[in-house]
């Protein structure tokens, strides 16, 4: 009997030591699961960011209601041909020093000095002032991210078809903005967006932030067609748009901000749905800009 104690007793030791090998490799395993899939978040939502602003920046649209405006103006030329003046008559006197007077008062006229004043940010009036050079820039700052984000995609099992359609419209939009096509820019760019609920489905439990970014989707896909003015598919997209919202608003924790900006965010999209009928481009982009603010502030909840 002994000797079959002395038999089971390691056989039993060896079996507890495999179990919590086996136990913290599997939670070591999670952990670094969940790690991966926390840091794929944040890229997805750093891909939100700037594609958002491209697009923006297409119809130069800002959250700001003002920009300032920085000018160079020349010195009044009166008063130079009035100081001119009275160093001509010091120079009857002495010539040595009215030269030197009126040489100096010559430099003042031409130097410039810099005005500053804030401008109302009126969407219509700086519609065709696209700063192609920086749009471009932001680009190359998505292109030198992806490559590290296509890997963590892989490691997550993300459909390899969407990653590899994404990277092949990622060089289809840089080539549009270098050509300086402001329509098939916008276009691409949603396109690009429209993958990143996508994304989120393959990796991510997160409902509530995948929504978020669907309905994003849903708003940028509308604001790409109006360029088209194709108004029956804008009112399609806005309405699902719609649907997907109402599938947040049980869900976001509540407090009195969350509430308030829930409650608005509707109101505000529900502006933008009433705007379609008027066919106007510069109204849907203004509320469009107004909900774009709004879903942000709510993402943040997420």
């Amino acid at each position: 009997m002994k000797k079959l104690k002395y038999v089971l007793l390691p056989i039993i030791i060896i079996g507890i030591v495999i179990a919590i090998f086996f136990i913290i490799k599997s939670n070591g395993e999670d952990n670094s699961n969940y790690e991966l899939v926390q840091k794929a978040k944040s890229e997805i939502l750093f891909l939100d960011s700037k594609l958002v602003f491209l697009l923006n920046s297409l119809n130069n649209i800002t959250d700001a209601n003002y920009y300032v405006s920085i000018q160079e103006v020349n010195q009044n030329q009166d008063a130079s041909e009035t100081t001119e003046t009275t160093e001509t008559k010091k120079e009857n006197s002495n010539s040595n020093t009215g030269s030197s007077e009126k040489q100096q008062s010559e430099n003042n006229q031409n130097k410039e000095t810099k005005t500053s004043q804030m401008i109302q940010d009126v969407i219509s009036q700086r519609n065709e002032q696209i700063d192609w050079t920086n749009l471009e820039g932001t680009l190359q700052t998505i292109y030198s991210s992806w490559s590290v984000i296509i890997i963590d995609l892989y490691k997550l099992d993300v459909n390899s078809d969407n990653i590899l359609l994404f990277s092949k419209n990622l060089d289809e939009t840089m080539q549009y903005v270098q050509a300086k096509d402001k329509t098939q820019s916008i276009i691409s760019l949603a396109n690009l967006y429209n993958y990143l609920p996508k994304f989120l489905d393959d990796f991510s439990d997160d409902i509530d932030l995948n929504t978020a970014i669907k309905v994003k989707s849903n708003i940028i896909n509308a604001y790409a067609m109006v360029e088209g003015e194709n108004w029956v598919d804008i009112k399609n997209e806005i309405a699902n748009a719609e649907l997907n919202f109402n599938a947040l608003l049980n869900s976001i924790p509540e407090n009195e901000n969350s509430i308030f900006n829930i409650n608005k965010t509707y109101i505000v999209l529900k502006e933008l749905q009433n705007s379609i009928d008027t066919e106007s481009k510069e109204i849907f982009y203004l509320k469009y800009r107004n909900l774009i603010s709004e879903l942000s502030i709510i993402q943040s909840y997420l």
